[in-house]
């Protein structure tokens, strides 16, 4: 685990494969599942299939059981998840332009309590946490953070010739570092962490360059509220395409100008 990269004056990147390398190691090993057939209804997955798509979903509210995204061979995935508010966000980039505008507000809508949670005595326990509509105040390189803790996964590309993928990890890593959240990175199976002639088998290394890990989601088991137990999980296949239509209607988290690529899968 790793709370705010950058802190100890090292490269965010650098840091970020030094510490976290036996973890990605650890996620190859796990058996890879396939939500389709373990969730009980096909809401109870929500795929963001394209780079520039993105979803929040909140489990204890909505039977969602996994929320996750494919095809991460030539872009990176961010997985975030808030204990605190019981929300989770997936959002997958296929450029650094892109992660800006879309990870500082999912990382605002993550740690918001729900009036759903409120009336569930959330609020007692966290009272600190913005609830919707309020502001969340944000303080640029702060190295002492309070607040709620955002887990943060980052699944998901390779080391390419033309360096994409560890130019979009990069940034999302700047951006995490600019915003006033605290960041705890829990996997990284990203970028050279992800390469198959770095982390592969014999086989793999005799071939090109490619990303090992491609598809992944976020598994949701429930406990006592407001208490949610979340783990990655490597992915087999989707074999959905996607949320149903009646899921599809996406709200914008934008600020005007709007930012096409940014829609927001809501299960409200």
């Amino acid at each position: 685990m790793l709370d705010n990269p950058g802190l100890r004056g090292l490269d965010p990147l650098a840091e970020v494969y030094e510490l976290l390398a036996p973890h990605a190691e650890e996620f190859f090993d796990v058996a890879p599942e396939r939500p389709a057939r373990q969730a009980a209804s096909p809401a109870a997955v929500v795929h963001v299939m394209l780079p520039g798509e993105a979803a929040v979903v909140e489990p204890r509210r909505w039977p969602v059981r996994y929320l996750g995204t494919s095809g991460a061979e030539q872009s990176v995935a961010v997985l975030l998840y808030c204990q605190h508010s019981g929300r989770a966000a997936c959002a997958n980039f296929a450029e650094p332009a892109e992660v800006e505008p879309t990870l500082r507000h999912l990382a605002d809508q993550t740690i918001m309590l729900s009036d759903f949670a409120v009336r569930n005595g959330a609020s007692k326990l966290y009272g600190y946490l913005p609830r919707p509509n309020e502001a969340t105040v944000h303080v640029p390189n702060a190295r002492r953070r309070s607040g709620p803790v955002l887990d943060a996964n980052i699944v998901g590309g390779y080391r390419d010739a033309g360096g994409r993928s560890e130019a979009v990890i990069r940034r999302v890593l700047e951006v995490m570092m600019s915003l006033g959240h605290r960041f705890n990175i829990r996997m990284a199976c990203a970028g050279l962490l992800n390469d198959s002639q770095h982390n592969g088998n014999e086989e793999d290394k005799r071939g090109p360059h490619s990303a090992l890990i491609s598809a992944c989601a976020l598994r949701f088991e429930a406990g006592d509220f407001p208490v949610l137990e979340c783990k990655l999980v490597p992915v087999a296949e989707f074999l959905d395409a996607g949320p149903a239509v009646e899921l599809r209607l996406c709200r914008n988290l934008s600020p005007k100008p709007k930012a096409a690529f940014v829609d927001v899968y809501d299960l409200a």
